[in-house]
């Protein structure tokens, strides 16, 4: 029932988007999204591709020394550059970085894999910024405590849930 919920529900999310923006999909900017797991190894598009990875690859760099010094927005300060260097705009631009950010995966995807398991672990993990913490590391670790106390409570919950429903249906049978 969920599973047939879940896929009426974005499937018809889907179906709306594309009736009334020509594009079947949750959100327009996908293939944009995905560069974001994809820079560590734009250098690998092939030539065919060579000024939209000069643009990308030069972004890239230059946002590594910015910032968080991850990079990995990076793409969104370049979308006027790669309209202008691929004359597509909205949805379209974004469909052409899909099919250049998938040609990369396929090149790559155990580094592809690395980034998504990096972005699992830093998006479970509590923020460690200076303004999240006050600049304190006691509160710090406070902090991070209690995100860990409270995630795996959540966790906890989940697996006696899954394991009384198991009990459940093997006292039944």
């Amino acid at each position: 029932a969920l599973l047939c919920g879940s896929i009426i529900a974005v499937g018809g999310y889907s179906y709306l988007n594309y009736r009334n923006f020509g594009y079947f999909g949750v959100t327009p900017k996908l293939g944009l999204t995905l560069s974001t797991k994809t820079l560590r190894f734009v250098e690998r598009l092939p030539d065919e591709y060579a000024a939209t990875r000069a643009a990308l690859v030069s972004a890239r760099n230059a946002a590594l020394l910015e910032g968080d010094h991850t990079g990995t927005m990076y793409i969104w300060s370049l979308v006027p550059e790669l309209e202008a260097i691929t004359g597509l705009e909205g949805p379209e631009l974004s469909g052409y970085m899909l099919r250049l950010n998938l040609l990369l995966i396929r090149k790559a995807p155990l580094a592809y894999l690395q980034d998504a398991v990096w972005a699992f672990g830093s998006y479970w993990f509590p923020s460690s910024g200076e303004l999240a913490n006050l600049s304190s590391s006691l509160l710090q670790l406070v902090w991070a405590l209690i995100h860990f106390l409270l995630i795996g409570g959540f966790f906890l919950s989940f697996v006696l849930l899954i394991g009384a429903a198991i009990h459940i249906n093997l006292v039944r049978t």
